[in-house]
C-alpha cells in the first residue's frame, strides 16, 4: 500500500501581521484535502519525527518556539508627495474647533497676474473653511499694498546700480504686524480656518527678496483671536501656448509686439521657477506646485490632490460659481460666468491651444526665429548699448534692432530681477527651456 506523507504543519503569519491571542491561520492551499486527512491517516501510525498536532485554542502548540518580540515595521515609501507637518492643524478633514486663541492656516497663492489666479481662487472659495479678501471689497480680492510698502519717488539706487528685487517689488515693509492688521480688515477670519492670500506680483517678487517667502511669520500677529499662522504655498504656472490662446491680456501683449509677449513670458517663468525653488528649500515649509492645465482640464483629480495637501479645506467643488453678494461683491470686479469644469469643456486643449494633456507640453515652439534672423542694422544695437551702459534699465527696441547680437541688451521690463538686464535673446530662450523643464519635473502628480 502507498504510504501517506506526513501532514505539513500549518503556515503561520509573520508576528507583525498576526494579532496577539488569535490562532495561526492554516495555509490557504490546498483547500480540498484538509477534511479527508483524519479518515485516511488512522490506519497507519505517524512516523517518529511527528509534527505537532493541529493547533488547539487558545495557546500555541508547545513544540513551536515562542514568537519573537515585535520589531518596528519596515519603513514604506510615503504616499503623499508633501506630508503634513507634525504640528500642523490641517491634518484632518473633520471639523476643527475654532477657539479664541487658535491658529490659522495662511494659504498663499503664488500665481503671476493674468495667469489663472482668479480661477484657482474660485476653486478654493468653494471650501467651507476658506476666507478671502473679497469681503473687504478688495479689487480682484487682492489687497492694495501701495500704502504699506513705503514707496518713494526717488528710492532707486544711483544710475550705475541695479534696483534690488525687494525694492522693485515694494517689499520693504517696516512692520509685518502692521501689514496683517491691514489684511485683518479684509479677512472675515473669525469662523474660518484657512486664510487665503492672493497677491500675484508682490508674492512672487517678495519670495525672491532678502525677506524670504512673502508673509512668512514665526512671531505673534496682530490678528484678533489668532495666536499663530501656519504658512502653506500653492504655486501655479501656465504653459505658454495656453496663455497666448486663452488669456486676452497675454494675447494682446503678443499682438502688440512679439518682444512684449516674450518678455512677459520669460519673466513669469523665471519668477515662478525660482520662487518655488527657494520656498521649497526652506525646512518645514509645505508647497504644492500645480499647472493651469491641470486646473481646467483635470479639475477633479487636482481637487483631490489639493485636499490631500491641505485636508482641513474639508471639501472643494469643481462646479462652483461665485455668487454676487454672497461670495463676491461688485467692488471685487471679478467676472466669473461659469465653473472651472465648464470652462475646460468649452475649450478643447488640442483645438484651442495645441496642447497635449498626455505629454503635458505645448505642441508649438516659441516664436523666436524672427528675432534671431534680423540683420545687425549696421551695429546700431551695439552703439545703443554703449550709450546706455549707465542706465539701470537697459531698453531695446526689438522691432528695429537685432538686439540678440548685443550681449549687453536685455528685455525691457521694470520688474526684471537684477541679473536679467544683461541677457541676450538666445540666453533668455536657453534659460526659459531650463525653467520649463524644472516646472514640469516638480509639478504635482495627480
Amino acid at each position: 500500500s502507498q504510504r501517506l506523507a506526513p501532514p505539513s504543519p500549518p503556515l503561520l503569519l509573520p508576528p507583525l501581521c498576526q494579532p496577539p491571542g488569535l490562532l495561526p491561520l492554516p495555509s490557504p492551499s490546498p483547500p480540498s484535502p484538509l477534511p479527508a486527512r483524519p479518515r485516511s491517516a488512522t490506519p497507519s501510525p505517524s512516523p517518529p519525527p511527528s509534527p505537532p498536532s493541529p493547533p488547539q485554542p487558545p495557546p500555541l502548540p508547545p513544540s513551536l518556539p515562542p514568537p519573537p518580540p515585535a520589531s518596528p515595521p519596515l519603513p514604506s515609501p510615503p504616499l503623499p508627495l508633501l506630508p503634513p507637518l507634525p504640528s500642523s492643524i490641517c491634518e484632518h478633514r473633520h471639523g476643527v474647533n475654532i477657539d479664541a486663541n487658535s491658529r490659522r492656516v495662511l494659504l498663499q497663492l503664488m500665481v503671476p497676474a493674468y495667469a489663472g489666479s482668479t480661477a484657482l481662487l474660485t476653486l478654493l472659495m468653494s471650501s467651507p473653511q476658506v476666507t478671502t479678501k473679497c469681503s473687504g471689497k478688495a479689487w480682484q480680492c487682492e489687497a492694495n499694498l501701495s500704502g504699506m510698502t513705503r514707496i518713494e519717488p526717488n528710492r532707486w539706487p544711483p544710475s550705475k546700480s541695479t534696483p534690488t528685487t525687494e525694492q522693485q517689488a515694494g517689499c520693504s515693509i517696516d512692520h509685518d504686524d502692521e501689514l496683517l492688521r491691514y489684511y485683518g480688515k479684509l479677512w472675515s477670519y473669525q469662523s474660518k480656518l484657512v486664510l487665503v492670500d492672493k497677491e500675484p506680483f508682490p508674492g512672487l517678487y517678495c519670495a525672491l527678496s532678502s525677506r524670504g517667502p512673502y508673509l512668512l511669520h514665526s512671531t505673534p500677529f496682530t490678528l484678533p483671536g489668532v495666536a499663530a499662522l501656519e504658512p502653506n504655498f500653492v504655486v501655479m504656472w501656465r504653459p505658454w501656448c495656453i496663455g497666448v490662446k486663452l488669456s486676452s491680456f497675454s494675447r494682446r501683449k503678443f499682438n502688440e509686439a512679439l518682444s512684449s509677449g516674450l518678455n512677459r513670458l520669460f519673466t513669469q517663468f523665471h519668477l515662478i521657477a525660482e520662487s518655488h525653488q527657494r520656498i521649497a528649500s526652506i525646512p518645514g515649509i509645505r508647497v504644492l506646485l500645480i499647472s493651469y492645465a491641470q486646473l481646467i482640464w483635470d479639475t477633479e483629480r487636482l481637487t483631490r490632490r489639493i485636499l490631500d495637501f491641505l485636508p482641513c479645506l474639508q471639501s472643494l467643488k469643481s462646479d462652483f460659481v461665485p455668487r454676487l453678494g454672497v461670495d463676491i461683491v461688485a467692488n471685487n470686479s471679478i467676472k466669473v460666468h461659469s465653473s472651472i469644469v465648464q470652462f475646460g469643456i468649452s475649450n478643447d486643449p488640442s483645438a484651442c491651444c495645441n496642447y497635449s494633456i498626455r505629454e503635458s507640453r505645448c505642441g508649438t515652439k516659441l516664436p523666436v526665429d524672427y528675432y534671431t534672423t534680423l540683420p545687425s542694422k549696421d551695429g546700431r544695437c551695439e552703439e545703443w548699448c554703449e550709450d546706455h551702459t549707465s542706465s539701470w534699465l537697459l531698453k531695446c527696441a526689438w522691432e528695429t534692432r537685432a538686439c540678440n547680437a548685443c550681449s549687453q541688451c536685455g528685455f525691457e521690463d521694470s520688474y526684471l530681477v537684477e541679473h536679467d538686464y544683461a541677457l541676450p535673446l538666445d540666453e533668455h530662450v536657453k534659460r526659459f527651456k531650463e525653467e520649463e523643464a524644472y516646472l514640469l519635473r516638480h509639478t504635482a502628480v495627480l
